[in-house]
């Protein structure tokens, strides 16, 4: 399942990319994230679930935002803005407070309200220049940013590197890059 392309339109329905199509896959969510063969999601009630590859399975708790990595780590943000880490069987609060959070390549990266951006250094949080209001993770250790004017930026180890276009999502995956523009074109 790797390399996998998911994606939900404006009325929360779930679709699969076979390569050649969109495929609807039933259930309603608000937030999806996909990696290492994992498929997790939020409903608009901020229940989690995750697939099964038949089918949905709702997971205990309540978030409003959700990653999955390469190595199989899910981390999420309640509406509180409280930080968690899914151990297999349960959360497990992590110090700190986001509102985004982006998960791969045993990376962690998270924005706060103020769109200041952290990275985690595995027992605390560190900050890094910059304001994003969104931000992505590749297995690969790739880490792209859209700030508020829908500027693209790529991290280059050490500064951000700005990127020509116009994004308001973006997803970094296996050396991909796929964004949605304003006008919600892929």
């Amino acid at each position: 399942m790797a390399d996998e392309v998911w994606g939900i339109n404006a009325e929360q329905q779930i679709y699969y990319w076979t390569g050649t199509t969109w495929t609807h896959i039933a259930g309603a969510l608000v937030t999806i994230a996909v990696n290492g063969g994992q498929v997790w999601g939020l409903n608009a009630a901020h229940e989690i679930y995750r697939w099964t590859g038949s089918g949905w399975t709702q997971i205990a708790g309540a978030l409003v935002s959700i990653a999955v990595g390469s190595d199989g780590e899910v981390w999420g943000i309640n509406g509180s803005q409280e930080i968690y880490k899914w151990s297999g069987t349960t959360w497990t609060q992590i110090a700190g407070a986001l509102v985004s959070i982006a998960v791969n390549g045993g990376q962690v990266w998270g924005l706060n309200a103020a769109h200041e951006i952290y990275r985690w250094t595995g027992s605390s949080w560190t900050q890094i220049a910059g304001a994003l209001v969104t931000i992505a993770v590749g297995s690969d250790g790739e880490v792209w940013g859209i700030n508020g004017s829908q500027e693209i930026y790529k991290w280059s180890g050490t500064t951000w590197t700005h990127i020509a276009g116009a994004l308001v999502s973006i997803a970094v995956n296996g050396g991909q890059v796929w964004g949605l523009n304003a006008a919600h074109e892929i």
